[in-house]
Parts: C-alpha cells; sequence; structure tokens
C-alpha cells in the first residue's frame, strides 16, 4: 500500500500582498517574506514616513515661532533631500524638483553644480505616492570650462511634499548615447538610468 501525506495550506480568500507596490491593485497572494520576491519599495515607503513626520514638527514650530513670516521654512529644513512644494504649477515643479536633487548632490559630494536645463522625466503612481525619474543638465560654477553633465534623479512626491534620496552624475552629457539606458527600470521609457541598486527600479533586492 502506498500512502500519500496532502498537506494543506488555508489560504485567505482575500489576496495578501504583503506590501507589494505591482500587485496592489491585484488579487494575488504573496508571500510573507519580502525577500523571497520582488516587491520593491518598502525601505522608500519607510524612510519617506519618518521624513514627513519629522518635517510636519519642524514647520509646526516654525509656524508658530514666526506666524507672520512668509519665508519657506522648508528651505532650511536640515534635510536637503526634502522640500514643501506647496502650490507650484507643474513645470516649476519639475525644475525644482532638480535643484533639490542638485541641492542633494552638492551637499554629499561637496561639489558645486548649478542647473542648466531640464531633461525628460516620467512619472508613475505607487502605493506611497508619485515616483518620478527625470534627467537634467548641470555645470560645476568652480569650473567655467567643465563639461556640461547629465544627471538622474529620484523624486518621490506624497501630499504637499517632495522627497529626493538619490542623485547620480552619468558622466559628460555629449558622451550618453541617443537612446535612453534604462538599466532594467520597469517604469520609465527614455530615461538615462545608472547602473546599480540605489534607486526604485523594480529588482532592488538583485
Amino acid at each position: 500500500m502506498i500512502l500519500f501525506a496532502i498537506s494543506v495550506t488555508l489560504v485567505a480568500e482575500k489576496a495578501d500582498t504583503h506590501g507589494c507596490l505591482y500587485c496592489c491593485s491585484r488579487d494575488i497572494h504573496h508571500p510573507a517574506d519580502i525577500c523571497s520576491f520582488r516587491s520593491g519599495g518598502e525601505p522608500h515607503f519607510d524612510t519617506l514616513c519618518s521624513k514627513l513626520k519629522e518635517f510636519n514638527k519642524y514647520l509646526e514650530k516654525g509656524i508658530l515661532r514666526k506666524r507672520k513670516d512668509k519665508e519657506d521654512l522648508s528651505l532650511r529644513f536640515p534635510d536637503l533631500g526634502l522640500e514643501y512644494r506647496g502650490n507650484n504649477t507643474c513645470t516649476d515643479m519639475i525644475a525644482r524638483n532638480a535643484s533639490v536633487a542638485l541641492r542633494l548632490f552638492n551637499g554629499e559630494k561637496g561639489s558645486n553644480f548649478e542647473l542648466v536645463k531640464i531633461g525628460r522625466f516620467e512619472i508613475v503612481v505607487l502605493g506611497f505616492g508619485f515616483l518620478q525619474h527625470m534627467n537634467f543638465e548641470a555645470k560645476n560654477k568652480d569650473d567655467p570650462d567643465a563639461e556640461v553633465m547629465t544627471f538622474f534623479a529620484e523624486v518621490i512626491r506624497r501630499a504637499r511634499y517632495f522627497f529626493v534620496d538619490f542623485c547620480q552624475c552619468l558622466g559628460p552629457s555629449f558622451l550618453l548615447p541617443d537612446e535612453a539606458e534604462l538599466k532594467g527600470c520597469c517604469y520609465c521609457k527614455c530615461i538615462h538610468h545608472p547602473p546599480g541598486p540605489g534607486y526604485l527600479i523594480g529588482r532592488e533586492l538583485d
């Protein structure tokens, strides 16, 4: 006689996506261990929530201290990558996003690049808000003969705030190929991306 052991696992009727950003609107069961599949975004979401909470407290203290002062207090926030976007138009926001990304890059690298030109950008809607990948060009103010460089930045927009936690120089603009190097990004179609991890591309765990 041959005996077969049958293991039955009870699965909830409603699928638990366990935070997967790609299946939030689909009824697909996911494993609890996020390291076993490409869910993406959890570290960004945790970081963003903590930054926004800290930023809100900062603004509240500043507003209470200077009710009549119209100065944008967010510009003095110690985190270089987080800023209040207010009611800017879309065009203004794209330029401001690039400026904040460049401010973050200069602060981390000790450089002095200034924005020259806004390049292409793409925006997708994810679980924590809007995710924007963008290219822009900048030049080192300290060297008048310096080449114009192309940068990649990732911007997260949530409510009235935007948060830049990744900005990288891709090198001289004239050396970049005409066709965008997506480097595996599953969100973009025409943005030059840097190789390796550090930003939301859908394969962070690789």
